[in-house]
C-alpha cells in the first residue's frame, strides 16, 4: 500500500532527526528571484521577512512595498514547493514573524 503523499503524486521530504529541518536541494524549477528566497531560508533556518528584505534586495533597488512583495515570492515559491511536499511557512503573525522551510502534512 502506498502512503498518502505518494498517492496524491506528493514527494514526501527527507528531515534532519535533530533539528527537523528539511534536508532538499533547491528546486530546478524556481526562477532565480525565488531560488535566492528559498536557498536564504534553508540557509537560515528561520528568517524574518526584515532579514529576507536586507538580503535580497540592496537599497538602491527595494521595492516600493518590499514586505508584501516578499508575501507575493513566497506565495510563489510555495506553489512551486507544492509537489515536494514542502512549503515556507511563517512562525507566527505579527510583527515579529520569521519564515521557515517545513513539511507539509498530509491530506
Amino acid at each position: 500500500m502506498t502512503s498518502p503523499q505518494r498517492r496524491l503524486g506528493k514527494h514526501v521530504p527527507k528531515c534532519c532527526p535533530a533539528c527537523g529541518q528539511v534536508i532538499i536541494d533547491s528546486p530546478n524549477h524556481l526562477s532565480p528571484m525565488q531560488r535566492r528566497i528559498f536557498d536564504l531560508v534553508k540557509k537560515l533556518g528561520q528568517a524574518h521577512s526584515e532579514v529576507l528584505v536586507e538580503r535580497i534586495w540592496n537599497e538602491s533597488n527595494t521595492p516600493a512595498w518590499p514586505k508584501q512583495t516578499l508575501h507575493v515570492h513566497i506565495h510563489n515559491v510555495n506553489r512551486k514547493l507544492y509537489h515536494l511536499g514542502l512549503a515556507i511557512r511563517s512562525t507566527n503573525r505579527g510583527c515579529w514573524s520569521a519564515y521557515r522551510l517545513v513539511k507539509e502534512a498530509a491530506e
